[in-house]
């Protein structure tokens, strides 16, 4: 590249990085503000660090469940050269996200995802840049599914009987304390906060059930 890039206004603020193919390729792109012109100049593209920034990089066709939740979103939008896409949102995750197969939920400074208007990379809805919440939809229905399928490390391979994760009443727990975590709250918190409703239920979920579902929601958050 012969110079810092620009990028839409949507982005505009981000710490833009030098990459060559995907990746970046200087030390401390995650702390850096700024690039010298040498180093543009052996870059090929430009990443964004995702300083305050979700993006959904869909990779394959996602299962039909999820479609209208997605097509319901109002963000910004690329197409990347094979096809997929990138889903932009403005807002903050804490820890590691597990994502199903056909998409993968960056964030954060430690993150970068490769910027439109590199080759390929294409702006097909041009849209301000939403806030989390706006797919709060389909994270809530990847970590329910998450919840019901990871096995956390060191316990046994299946999930115990008693835990049934289509149950309504877990799953509108789980949603509840799922909202919680994606506005920020502690984890924690957010678990006591699940078992404080639970308590307030008509008819509470079991000790048994509520101890499974927690366990098997710390592999997954």
């Amino acid at each position: 590249m012969q110079a810092q890039p620009e990028t839409i206004p949507q982005l505009a603020g981000q710490t833009l990085i030098p990459l060559k193919g995907k990746q970046p390729f200087v030390r401390g792109w995650t702390e850096a503000e700024s690039f010298s012109e040498s180093t543009w100049l052996e870059a090929d593209r430009y990443g964004v660090r995702l300083d305050g920034l979700v993006v959904i990089d869909i990779d394959r066709q996602p299962p039909q469940h999820y479609r209208p939740m997605l097509e319901s979103i109002e963000t910004l939008w690329v197409r990347t050269p094979s096809g997929g896409q990138h889903v932009y949102l403005r807002g903050r995750l804490t820890g590691h996200v597990p994502a199903p197969g056909w998409c993968d939920i960056k964030h954060g400074g430690g993150h970068q995802c490769v910027g439109p208007g590199n080759a390929g990379y294409v702006v097909f809805h041009n849209a301000p840049i939403a806030d989390l919440n706006a797919a709060f939809d389909v994270l809530t229905t990847i970590k329910n599914e998450r919840t019901a399928t990871v096995v956390p490390h060191g316990t046994v391979s299946r999930k115990p009987e008693p835990c049934d994760a289509n149950d309504n009443k877990l799953l509108a727990l789980n949603g509840l304390s799922w909202h919680l975590y994606l506005l920020g709250w502690p984890i924690d918190k957010a678990r006591s906060i699940m078992q404080h409703a639970n308590g307030l239920l008509d008819v509470p979920i079991g000790k048994e059930r509520m101890e499974c579902e927690t366990e098997l929601r710390r592999g997954s958050w």
